[in-house]
């Protein structure tokens, strides 16, 4: 499980954000300006397409569940950027479990929304927790983000063979929502999300 520390979500969403302007920015050396306007840095080199007002409505109505396709090792960085910038609150998501075998990184990602997962384990008892754990936090009206490949697509397309098991979590959340609620319960929104990186 995760320790969300809004201190430490607020001050990884500045880290991203320089990290993000400084990579789009090799050759620029650091100055104090770079650090102040890197937000709007980025907004002239990452365009956000979409309908970001019907976003933000269906995010007060409901829970959102966002479904980005996985291209590259920056999309988790750049979906965190667009998630802040379109004014979304925190997302609770899974990753692998090598992410956290260094100290610094188990202590920062378990404080910004983020929980363990062991693509490895295929015990029917683990992969059936993990979908529990999912649905719980969407019941209690956690934003999610699943990345629906469980991998990175080559292509950067949509592929057929996408990981199910996470998606079930989804499904059975509304499920017992209907169950406890009825129709006034809280909805979940599927919102799938994709990147270009233009050559």
């Amino acid at each position: 499980h995760g320790n969300f520390s809004i201190l430490h979500y607020n001050l990884s969403k500045h880290c991203i954000t320089y990290t993000l302007s400084s990579l789009l920015n090799p050759i620029s050396m650091p100055t104090l300006e770079r650090v102040v306007y890197a937000n709007k840095h980025l907004l002239d080199r990452i365009h956000i397409e979409g309908d970001i007002q019907k976003i933000r409505e269906l995010s007060s109505l409901g829970t959102i569940i966002m479904l980005p396709m996985h291209f590259s090792n920056l999309d988790s960085a750049i979906i965190s950027w667009v998630i802040h910038n379109i004014g979304l609150p925190a997302f609770v998501y899974g990753a692998g479990i090598n992410l956290f075998s260094k100290r610094f990184w188990n202590y920062t990602l378990s404080r910004v929304g983020t929980y363990k997962v062991d693509r490895g384990k295929k015990n029917p008892l683990y992969l059936i927790a993990l979908e529990q754990y999912s649905s719980i936090a969407i019941r209690w009206g956690c934003h999610s983000l699943f990345y629906p490949h469980g991998t990175r697509s080559r292509s950067g397309g949509v592929d057929p063979n996408l990981k199910k098991g996470l998606l079930s979590a989804v499904l059975g959340a509304q499920e017992q929502i209907y169950l406890k609620e009825g129709e006034r319960g809280r909805k979940l929104f599927l919102v799938p999300v994709s990147f270009s990186y233009p050559s």
